[in-house]
């Protein structure tokens, strides 16, 4: 843009009409600050010390103190700025263009009550003024008023919708208001425009992933990379999508360069990639900082159970379970454990509890009825097999458990039943256990082992020429 420093050359103002005669020697310094317009020295202190001089011997020389507040803003000199523009304001009350510019220096300087003066006076005089709404919603954004600086964003981009700069602050106003779907058009419309700005990439990234349209996300920070690849911030957020999403060779190597500190996630990755000791030595670091973290205790307890250290993985579960009591995984883990060191009380505790969090848990429900199975619980047992069958675990063990249940309950049609998708999913397995049970004298297969249906069943699975029948045992025709 062309410089915004005002020429004497115009169109006399009001202040020019009834000012006195300006001193000639004024004007010269002013002409030499002017000289140095569209020149290597515009807004350098060389071209502030020609208006400054021309200030001094005409302080009421308008243009010169109209451009030393354009410098001096320029130089981040907002005090000196300021100085002008109140001298400005003094003499031009009417003109609101150093309204404008004051009301942008006290913004910069937090002097916030000023500022909704400044432009409670411009929108008064010039309510569709854009440039005055867009502050108005900076100075609402400020205030955490979002809702009143969504607004006073919208009033400006429809009386201006050529100010594209604007729609970066109005998406991140609409992000904190929860309306994502908006905030990304936002930053899209801005985008399209400013192609190569790193922030706006950044942070549509950063919205897409709160989005979970993890795809879109990691195109932007891609995006967003290539253009500050050192930026730590995207360096944390894109590990963690690398995480999520489970390349951990790019996740480890983004959080290494993150912001904060990444020994948690370092242990999450590291026990997914089957470095236990190393994950159990990250974990334990970063529950040192923050040990109520759920997560990383189960993760803890997931990384000490490939280590085989059953007892310390129960204490890591039981401390994820004291600070989130409903996590079905801890639960069932425990369970497990617990199943695994022989103490089916205990296992059954928590596969109570587990079913309660997740009644729909086919494994549960099956690993609840083995361990009833094991305490000849067999009602229980029986109840809960079929709850695994219903829920999706179709284990021929299951079938096998419950044709032993209903023989054992006279029922020989449903024992039956389930024996026969026992012996078709394992033959070799079951075939032989149901033969060496029938050696017994006494057997759960009582109450259908001489039924021929029985035996017709187990004859087809047979290997051919094996009988089904014992040489002690005879066949009732009865069925």
């Amino acid at each position: 843009m062309k410089s915004l420093l005002l020429l004497l050359t115009l169109s006399a103002p009001a202040w020019a009409q009834e000012a006195p005669e300006i001193d000639p020697l004024a004007l010269e310094w002013f002409q030499k600050g002017e000289a140095l317009i569209d020149t290597p020295q515009q807004y350098s202190d060389q071209q502030a010390e020609y208006f400054e001089k021309a200030i001094t011997l005409a302080p009421q020389l308008v243009p010169a103190r109209y451009n030393l507040a354009l410098i001096y803003i320029r130089q981040e000199k907002l005090d000196r700025a300021l100085v002008h523009l109140d001298a400005l304001i003094e003499v031009e009350k009417e003109n609101l263009r150093g309204y404008l510019l004051r009301a942008g220096v006290l913004e910069r300087r937090g002097q916030f009550d000023l500022l909704r003066k400044d432009l409670a006076t411009i929108l008064d005089r010039d309510p569709e003024n854009p440039e005055a709404w867009e502050l108005q919603g900076r100075s609402h954004y400020r205030a955490k008023r979002y809702q009143e600086s969504l607004q006073a964003f919208q009033k400006a981009l429809a009386l201006n919708p050529g100010l594209t700069e604007m729609y970066l602050q109005l998406a991140q106003v609409q992000m904190l208001l929860e309306q994502g779907e908006a905030a990304v058009q936002s930053y899209q419309i801005f985008l399209a425009k400013y192609p190569d700005d790193f922030e706006a990439r950044f942070l549509l990234g950063r919205l897409y992933r709160q989005l979970n349209q993890n795809e879109s996300a990691m195109k932007e920070l891609l995006r967003a990379e290539r253009l500050n690849p050192d930026d730590p911030r995207l360096a944390q957020i894109m590990g963690d999508l690398y995480l999520e999403l489970g390349n951990l060779k790019e996740a480890h190597k983004q959080l290494l360069r993150g912001d904060r500190d990444n020994t948690a996630n370092l242990g999450i990755i590291a026990q997914r990639e089957g470095r236990n000791r190393e994950a159990t030595e990250h974990l334990l670091k970063a529950l040192e900082k923050d040990p109520e973290q759920p997560l990383l205790w189960a993760y803890l307890g997931d990384a000490l159970v490939a280590l085989d250290e059953k007892v310390e993985a129960i204490k890591a579960y039981q401390s994820a379970l004291d600070h989130q009591p409903e996590d079905y995984s801890s639960l069932y883990n425990l369970a497990s454990l617990h199943a695994a060191l022989g103490q089916p009380d205990q296992a059954i505790d928590y596969l109570g509890r587990a079913l309660q969090v997740k009644p729909q848990s086919g494994s549960a429900h099956y690993n609840l009825a083995l361990m009833l199975d094991t305490k000849e619980e067999y009602a229980e047992a029986q109840t809960h097999y079929l709850k695994a069958i219903q829920n999706g675990i179709g284990k021929p063990e299951a079938h096998f458990r419950l044709a032993i249940i209903y023989a054992r309950q006279s029922e020989p049609q449903k024992s039956l039943l389930h024996l026969e998708v026992a012996f078709r999913e394992n033959p070799h397995k079951f075939v032989p256990l149901v033969r060496a049970e029938l050696r017994q004298i006494h057997s759960d297969l009582d109450n259908i082992r001489y039924r021929r249906d029985f035996n017709d069943l187990l004859k087809k699975y047979l290997p051919q020429g094996v009988e089904p029948v014992l040489e002690s045992e005879t066949v009732n025709s009865e069925q």
